[in-house]
């Protein structure tokens, strides 16, 4: 019993003098000495703690830190590297009552990192590498020899609601993202560490719902830092997003990666992919995409209608090119773009400083084939694109068909347009889109009216029978070209030229792309007519034609006015030119025979 109240007696004096200990260490003051200091050591940087230090005991030790800043590197001018409303850091026991932290799991709660590089060049992470590499180690761990990275261990990472900001000050450039939720797993040099990342891109988001997922294994020594596995999925808008496969990251002046066997899914699309990103002053990537088959149409309609008061706020995907560079190599083996089923698509974009070009666009359609250009300038608010179709087609009406419209016109030739809108979205595109072009078609017919079989009725005046001789039937063609413009969805085909067995045929017209309604005149003239005017109404399904006779007669008779007018100013002017020389001998008789 009196060893038992010895032991018991050492035990709590034992026991007491831990407790000192430990009051003493875990004071307020002194802990946040002891955590700048940590942090000075392992960063090189000055940390700031404005806010309370809390010690949480359960399940564990942890300290948290509220209200923090870690600052740039010494001679930086810019924003601090983050700010946080909470730094979490779990500590080991025994090392902290030594005066030691030795740091367990990670975490940053509704912080702010700024990866900012400064107009001399200097960046917020400069200095980090080489002050890790500095820091002192636990006791326990040998130096690490040359060229190999220190002996080091985190228990795991946790980043949550930390906006991510990557700006530069020497051209403005700014990217933004929010991580709402990353885990790393216990992290060791040279082991594939687990991953998880929750966030989204952009403010407001061009992507989000982001989740990302694979494994990251930085080298001890020299090498890449590599993630495999990796499995991402995202929005952008209604568009579902996809991405597997590795991505390799070259360390350096210039940071670089490399994605490998990667497979891009948009929507319900498979792509594959390779390409290469480089972290220049202003990020640049180029890809290459190889695939069966891309229904752009489809993808087109999952975007949302843009806000044309606030097109910044207009959620595409597209807005990324304004702060990076690209150029891509695609290759199709099917394409639906425009209502058009193309084929063996060649294109090639270029993106630079916000200007995106797509030079050239190859393809075979059903009917022929299409070389386009396109520019789209996202520095203009809102973004604009230009657009230059050329098609020539061996059968029109069937690269019609897609639009229906092989219903109303066949036959071959060339269509070239030049085209411009506003907007990243297919409605406001279409409703600003201007522009001029040309056609020539040859051998081919308009379907729905016969205009040869209204010539025997229009030359007998008789407007009824021309009506129903003229709708319904097909009026063949040799000729059918002329110029046309584009004006907020409305084709306007001013100065058309229609050749057909018995008429020639010109006029104006317009066509509302979006209902398909017709107005205008056209003006017959053939072997039998006198330029009959005929209005055109309705729409293409339901054209509707009004013969003006009396448009003809008074044009008629106004040609014939003004054929007589011309014939007395002639005869006028050749009998002034005779009536001098005989007026000078009829003068003088009359004046004679008046004396």
């Amino acid at each position: 019993m009196r060893k038992f109240l010895i032991f018991l007696s050492a035990f709590l004096i034992l026991l007491l003098g831990l407790w000192g200990t430990a009051v003493f260490m875990l004071d307020e003051a002194r802990l946040k000495q002891l955590a700048v200091e940590q942090i000075e050591q392992r960063t090189g940087r000055t940390m700031t703690l404005e806010g309370p230090l809390d010690v949480q005991f359960f399940p564990r030790i942890q300290l948290v830190a509220r209200d923090v800043t870690l600052a740039g590197p010494p001679g930086y001018e810019g924003p601090p590297l983050f700010t946080a409303d909470a730094f979490r850091m779990s500590v080991a026991v025994w090392p902290l009552l030594r005066g030691r932290v030795e740091t367990g799991a990670l975490g940053l709660e509704d912080a702010e990192i700024t990866l900012h590089t400064d107009r001399s060049g200097r960046s917020s992470l400069d200095g980090l590498q080489d002050a890790a590499t500095s820091a002192s180690t636990p006791e326990s761990t040998a130096p690490a020899p040359n060229g190999q990275r220190p002996e080091f261990r985190i228990e795991s990472i946790g980043l949550s609601d930390v906006r991510l900001v990557v700006s530069d000050a020497r051209d403005g450039s700014i990217q933004r993202f929010l991580l709402e939720r990353f885990e790393l797993g216990e992290f060791r040099f040279g082991i594939p560490v687990p991953f998880t990342f929750r966030g989204e891109i952009g403010a407001p988001p061009m992507l989000d719902g982001i989740v990302l997922t694979g494994t990251v294994n930085v080298p001890s020594g020299e090498g890449p830092i590599r993630l495999s596995g990796l499995e991402l999925a995202a929005n952008s808008g209604e568009l579902k997003l996809g991405l597997e496969g590795s991505i390799v990251i070259e360390t350096g002046e210039v940071p670089s990666a490399r994605l490998d066997q990667g497979r891009v899914r948009v929507g319900d699309q498979a792509l594959e992919v390779s390409g290469r990103w480089r972290g220049t002053a202003r990020p640049s990537v180029r890809v290459e995409v190889r695939g069966e088959f891309l229904d752009v149409d489809a993808l087109l309609a999952t975007l949302p209608t843009s806000n044309e008061a606030e097109p910044e706020n207009s959620p595409s995907p597209l807005l990324m090119l304004r702060d990076m560079d690209a150029d891509a190599d695609v290759e199709l083996d099917r394409m639906q773009l425009g209502g058009l089923a193309l084929s063996d698509v060649r294109a090639d974009l270029v993106a630079r400083n916000g200007v995106a070009t797509l030079d050239p666009l190859a393809a075979a359609l059903d009917g022929g084939a299409v070389r386009a250009f396109a520019r789209l300038d996202l520095n203009a608010e809102p973004p604009r694109l230009d657009l230059r179709p050329a098609f020539e087609l061996d059968s029109l009406s069937t690269a019609l068909a897609p639009w229906r419209l092989d219903r109303f016109l066949a036959g071959a030739g060339s269509l070239e347009l030049e085209l411009s809108g506003r907007g990243l979205s297919p409605d406001s595109l279409l409703a600003s889109l201007d522009g001029v072009g040309n056609y020539a078609f040859r051998d081919g017919e308009i379907r729905g009216l016969d205009l040869d079989g209204m010539v025997d009725a229009l030359a007998a005046r008789d407007v009824a029978a021309a009506v129903r001789n003229g709708i319904g039937g097909t009026t063949p063609f040799s000729e059918f070209s002329g110029p046309l413009a584009v004006d907020k969805g409305v084709i306007d085909l001013s100065g058309l030229t229609i050749v057909t067995e018995r008429l020639g045929i010109g006029g104006t017209v317009r066509l509302g792309l979006a209902d398909l309604s017709l107005a205008g005149q056209l003006r017959l003239a053939g072997e039998r007519l006198q330029r009959i005017p005929l209005t055109l109404g309705g729409t293409l399904t339901a054209p509707q034609l009004t013969p003006d006779i009396g448009g003809a007669v008074r044009d008629e008779a106004e040609r014939r006015v003004m054929d007589f007018l011309q014939r007395r100013l002639e005869g006028e002017d050749e009998g002034s030119g005779d009536g001098d020389d005989d007026g000078d001998g009829d003068g003088a008789g009359a004046n004679g025979s008046g004396g």
